[in-house]
């Protein structure tokens, strides 16, 4: 019986010792100086840190009640449909915006005008190349 008993309190101290180690190999790797944690301590002690945690802090009760109403009247599917439905529309914009600027640039023909010359190379079809040729 007492053998049985220092086999087990052998074995349990093993399992303890694994432990302690893994507690010391993290705590190890944690007190290493590394390029994020140097960035992270330094960011600690600007102010800008203090006034984002403050902000955070600040922002968590209203959140808070936003997200239980939000649940409560069941506004979450009707937001998402919102949040999809300006997605397309700020895509749409933007992609106007971005064929607005390829037109100033000359880089696309303008809509509507399906395989017409722009202006910049009606010269051309009107027989007045640069090249001299009438």
């Amino acid at each position: 019986l007492e053998a049985e008993l220092l086999q087990k309190m052998g074995e349990m101290r093993k399992i303890k010792d694994e432990e302690v180690e893994a507690v010391e190999f993290l705590l190890e790797q944690q007190a290493k100086w590394t390029p994020a944690r140097m960035l992270k301590r330094a960011w600690k002690k600007t102010p800008c840190s203090s006034c984002a945690t403050s902000v955070g802090h600040c922002m968590n009760i209203p959140l808070s009640c936003l997200f239980t109403y939000e649940t409560n009247h069941r506004l979450s599917e009707r937001s998402i449909v919102l949040q999809n439905a300006l997605y397309f529309m700020a895509y749409g914009w933007v992609h106007r915006i971005w064929e607005c600027i390829q037109r100033r640039r000359g880089a696309v023909t303008p809509r509507g005008s399906k395989g017409k010359k722009t202006s910049l190379d009606s010269s051309v079809t009107r027989g007045r190349s640069s090249l001299g040729g009438a």
